[in-house]
C-alpha cells in the first residue's frame, strides 16, 4: 500500500490537475524469463499492456529511430521483447502488470521493463545496462521536455 500511495503521490505532482502536459512511468524490475514465447533469447520485457498503457504515444514514435525498443536494440543491443508492433499487440503473458495497468492514462505513459537475472546478478553488467538503459529512456522522452 505503501509504495502504491507513493506512486499516486508522484503522479499528482507531475500531472496537476487542469493541466495538459505528459509524464512517463517506467517500471523497472527483475524477471526470470530468459525467452520469449518463440524461445528466443531476450535481455528486457516491455510490457504496455497490449500498447494501451502507451496510448498518449503513436505507434509511429513508440516503434521509430528514437522509439524505447529501437533504441535499446540498435543503439545498445540490448535483446528486447517484443520486436515489434504486431508481437506487442499479441502479448498477453508480458504486457505490463499492476502498476502498468493502474497508472496509464492519456496523460501518463506507462512502461514495464524487466530485466533478465544475469545482467542483475553481475556488478559490470548491470552497470553497463543501468547506464545504457537511462541513455535510451534520456533520449525516448526528451521530445516531451522542456528546458
Amino acid at each position: 500500500k505503501k509504495y502504491h500511495d507513493g506512486i499516486s503521490q508522484k503522479i499528482e505532482e507531475m500531472l496537476p490537475q487542469g493541466g495538459n502536459s505528459l509524464a512517463f512511468l517506467f517500471d523497472i524490475h527483475g524477471t526470470d524469463e530468459e525467452r520469449d514465447p518463440n524461445d528466443h533469447f531476450i535481455e528486457v520485457l516491455i510490457g504496455t499492456d497490449q500498447t494501451r498503457s502507451r496510448q498518449a504515444l503513436t505507434d509511429d514514435y513508440f516503434w521509430g529511430d528514437n522509439g524505447l525498443i529501437p533504441l535499446l536494440d540498435t543503439k545498445k543491443g540490448i535483446r528486447a521483447y517484443p520486436e515489434n508492433l504486431s508481437q506487442e499487440r499479441e502479448s498477453h503473458s508480458l504486457d505490463g502488470g499492476h502498476t502498468i495497468k493502474t497508472y496509464a492514462s492519456s496523460r501518463l505513459v506507462a512502461i514495464q521493463i524487466e530485466v533478465i537475472r544475469c545482467i542483475r546478478d553481475n556488478r559490470y553488467c548491470r552497470g553497463k545496462f543501468g547506464a545504457d538503459m537511462a541513455e535510451c529512456i534520456l533520449k525516448f522522452v526528451s521530445p516531451f521536455v522542456s528546458d
